[in-house]
């Protein structure tokens, strides 16, 4: 299982660069986690949009879906051309309805619905949701590739059943929207200190720190998520891989 980098930052894209969303790839399969503003242009760095087979979307604020509507239209151009021969598939949550279907896009694009207590199998990969803390509903994702597991926690505020998807994970990437002294400020987002909190009480591996903010010194955020965790910590930033 190879993760890429393909944005890292939370609200908007910094220049060149996308908001988070990772691309999974096992077997020749392609896949899509999130896909926010700046992600198309930023994905074709390491595949070829017909050559995505699906997307898994966390929810719907504009940073995490911007995108999918471009993407429909490339997706549809692409099969007009005789370059893409499938309808790609986007994975998301069916409680909001009207977002749900306007995932749908004639032969082109079909919406498939996803939740907690439903697993999704993808090729070799094994893929298990979670709710998170959020003024929108939103899901964290588990990830299982034989004995390799990585966990991609989407926006959120505290909750237990972030330590029951991440238990054991090689790679953990959390958001981190939040510098500690914002503790309680803000909701629906983590602090970095809760973030190595996270990672201490799954006991991960790895631990990446994601949905980045705009302001402040971004190594307080590695700073204060090791106070509470010694393992492996990185700030994700474009184009980083990690292979399990």
């Amino acid at each position: 299982m190879r993760i890429t980098t393909i944005g890292s930052w939370g609200a908007y894209p910094e220049k060149n660069e996308a908001t988070a969303a990772y691309l999974i790839q096992e077997d020749k399969k392609n896949i899509l986690i999130d896909c926010g503003s700046g992600v198309v242009s930023q994905l074709q760095n390491y595949i070829k949009l017909e050559e995505l087979d699906c997307v898994i979307l966390t929810h719907y604020h504009a940073d995490h879906i911007a995108d999918i509507y471009p993407l429909q239209y490339a997706c549809m151009i692409l099969s007009q051309t005789g370059k893409r021969s499938k309808p790609l598939r986007i994975y998301a949550h069916s409680r909001d309805k009207k977002e749900f279907d306007s995932l749908s896009y004639g032969n082109y694009c079909e919406a498939i619905s996803i939740d907690t207590g439903n697993d999704l199998t993808i090729g070799n990969l094994n893929f298990t949701f979670s709710e998170n803390v959020h003024p929108a509903y939103c899901l964290s994702i588990r990830v299982q590739c034989q004995d390799s597991i990585f966990t991609y926690v989407s926006d959120t505020g505290w909750t237990d059943k972030l330590v029951h998807i991440s238990k054991d994970a090689d790679i953990l990437i959390c958001e981190t929207n939040l510098y500690n002294e914002q503790f309680g400020v803000v909701v629906g987002h983590l602090t970095a200190g809760e973030v190595g909190r996270l990672a201490l009480e799954a006991g991960v591996k790895k631990l990446i720190l994601n949905h980045l903010p705009h302001y402040g010194d971004l190594s307080q955020l590695l700073n204060q998520a090791q106070t509470f965790f010694n393992g492996s910590v990185e700030i994700a930033k474009s184009g980083a891989i990690w292979t399990l």
